[in-house]
C-alpha cells in the first residue's frame, strides 16, 4: 500500500521503463496490453525489420530502429530517459506494479541505495498447452544483503549467491554510466561478442553493485519467461571464457574503466573481478536448475502463496493464457523448436500423469496419434492399463510398433476399443471433431489438454 504522503501518480513519474524488442511481434502485442494496464511511462526500441503497426498505448513511446544493434538500441532508449530511475525490462517479461512502486518509494527515501528488485518468478510452461507453471529463483528468495558501505564487500557478498541486477530498478545515472562509459569501452573485446547476453548481464551487475547499495524486496517483482537453452549453447565451450588471454585483456580494461568512473582506486580490483567471473563461470558450467529454482507449480498455487498480490498476479496469468496461441505460432514461424519446447519435465508431470489417471480408469483403450507426442508419452510412462493399440492416419505407420504397441488404421478402432485417448497436443481438437464425425456416439473420447 502506497502511503498518502506520496501518491501512486507521483511515484510513477519518477521512473521510465526501457524495453528492447526484435522480431517478436506476438510478444510485443502481449507486452503492450500489460503496459496499457499499468499506465507506466515506457520506451520501446524495436529492431525488427518491419515496424509494429498495431495500436500502441498512449503511455508508450515506440521507436523503430532496424539499423541498430541491441546495445545501440539500449543506449538510444536510455538517452530518451529524463526520470531519476530506470527499469530495463524484456518484451516477454512482466513487472508487478505494486512492487515496482514500492521500490521507487524505497529509493526515494534511501538515496545511498542505487538499485532495488524483488522476488523473480519464471514461466516455464508457456510452450505447452498444459497448465502454466511457475518457479522462483532461489537467490531472490533469501537474498544476501548488499548494503555494506564498502563496494568491495558488496561485490564479494553478491557473488556468494549471484542473482542478476539487470532487471532491477536503478538510478538512471547508474544505467547510463554502465552503457555510455563502461560497456562502450568493452564492446570491442571478443569476449563481449561471443558471450552476450550472459557476459553483459554479469558486467552490468558488477558495475551496479560497485556503484551503490542494493535492496531486495519480499514481494514478487518480476515474472520472466524461461526459454529452453538451445542445443548449441549446451556444448558449453564458451563457458570457459575466463581461462583465455582475451579475458585477461577484458578484465584489465574493465578495471581501468571502473576506476575512471567510480573512483575505486583504493580497492584491489583485478583479483576481485577475476574471482567474480570465475564463480560465475563455474556456476554456469553446473547450471543445475534444481539448485537454482524453487518449484511453485500451477499459477493458482502461486496466487495463493502471494495472496497480497493476488489481483495483479492473476491479471498477468490471464494475459499469458489469452496470448499463448499467438506466441506459440510466432515461435514455430521463427525457428524449429526442439522437443524441450513441447515435452519438458513439467509436461510429464501435467500430461503424462493425466494420461495415467485416465488409462487406469478404463477397461481398455487405444491411443490416437503415433507421432512424437505418443513416443514421448510411452517412453516416460510405459504401457499403462489395457492399451489395445495406437491409431494413426498415416498408412506408412500401420503395422509398426511404438514401445512394442502396434499401430493400426482408424477403421480398426471399433474392433479394438470404444475408448479413445487422443495423444496429440497441436491437433487435439481437430482429431476430436473427426472422430465424432466418423463414429458419432459409438466411442468415448478422452482429451489430455482440456
Amino acid at each position: 500500500m502506497i502511503e498518502k504522503c506520496q501518491s501512486v501518480t507521483d511515484l510513477s513519474k519518477l521512473f521510465t521503463i526501457v524495453t528492447l524488442s526484435w522480431e517478436r511481434k506476438a510478444l510485443l502485442r502481449r507486452y503492450f496490453v500489460a503496459c496499457e494496464h499499468n499506465g507506466f511511462d515506457s520506451i520501446v526500441v524495436d529492431g525488427s525489420r518491419s515496424k509494429y503497426t498495431n495500436d500502441i498505448p498512449a503511455n508508450v513511446r515506440y521507436f523503430h530502429a532496424p539499423d541498430k544493434g541491441a546495445f545501440e538500441r539500449l543506449s538510444f532508449g536510455l538517452d530518451k530517459v529524463k526520470t531519476p530511475y530506470t527499469l530495463f525490462l524484456a518484451d516477454d517479461d512482466f513487472i508487478v506494479p505494486s512492487a515496482l512502486l514500492k521500490a521507487v518509494r524505497f529509493l526515494q527515501e534511501n538515496p545511498d541505495y542505487h538499485s532495488i528488485q524483488g522476488k523473480v518468478l519464471t514461466i516455464n510452461e508457456l510452450y505447452t498447452k498444459s497448465d502454466i507453471r511457475l518457479r522462483s529463483y532461489k537467490g531472490f528468495e533469501a537474498a544476501i544483503a548488499l548494503d555494506a558501505p564498502q563496494a568491495e564487500q558488496r561485490l564479494i557478498n553478491h557473488m556468494q549467491e549471484y542473482v542478476f541486477t539487470i532487471y532491477s530498478l536503478q538510478k538512471t545515472s547508474v544505467w547510463k554510466c554502465c552503457i555510455d562509459k563502461i560497456y562502450e569501452g568493452l564492446k570491442h573485446h571478443p569476449v563481449t561478442t561471443c558471450l552476450s547476453p550472459a557476459i553483459f548481464e554479469l558486467t552490468q551487475s558488477i558495475h551496479c553493485i560497485l556503484s551503490g547499495k542494493n535492496k531486495t524486496l519480499d514481494e514478487v517483482f518480476l515474472i520472466r519467461e524461461s526459454v529452453p537453452r538451445p542445443e548449441a549453447e549446451k556444448a558449453e565451450g564458451h563457458l570457459y571464457f575466463n581461462e583465455s588471454l582475451e579475458f585477461d585483456a577484458y578484465t584489465t580494461d574493465f578495471v581501468q574503466l571502473l576506476n575512471d568512473n567510480l573512483n575505486l582506486i583504493d580497492i584491489d580490483l583485478p583479483p576481485l573481478l577475476s574471482n567474480a567471473f570465475a564463480v560465475f563461470a563455474e556456476k554456469r558450467r553446473g547450471n543445475s536448475t534444481e539448485c537454482k529454482f524453487n518449484e511453485y507449480g500451477q499459477i493458482s498455487r502461486m496466487v495463493e502463496i502471494f495472496s497480497s498480490q493476488h489481483s495483479e498476479l492473476q491479471f498477468i496469468a490471464d494475459i499469458i493464457k489469452i496470448h499463448r496461441e499467438d506466441v506459440v505460432s510466432m515461435l514455430l514461424d521463427n525457428s524449429e523448436p526442439h522437443l524441450e519446447y513441447w515435452y519438458d519435465d513439467n509436461w510429464v508431470n501435467d500430461i503424462a500423469l493425466k494420461y495415467q489417471q485416465i488409462a487406469f480408469e478404463l477397461p481398455h483403450y487405444v491411443l490416437y496419434g503415433a507421432g512424437e507426442h505418443t513416443q514421448k508419452l510411452l517412453d516416460k510412462m510405459g504401457k499403462i492399463g489395457k492399451l489395445m493399440g495406437v491409431i494413426d492416419k498415416n498408412s506408412w505407420l500401420w503395422g509398426t510398433r511404438i514401445e512394442n504397441v502396434k499401430c493400426h488404421a482408424p477403421d480398426c478402432i471399433l474392433s479394438l476399443s470404444t475408448n479413445i485417448i487422443i495423444s496429440s497436443q497441436e491437433h487435439e481438437n481437430a482429431i476430436e471433431l473427426e472422430l465424432k464425425k466418423c463414429f458419432n456416439d459409438h466411442v468415448n473420447i478422452y482429451k489430455l489438454y482440456s
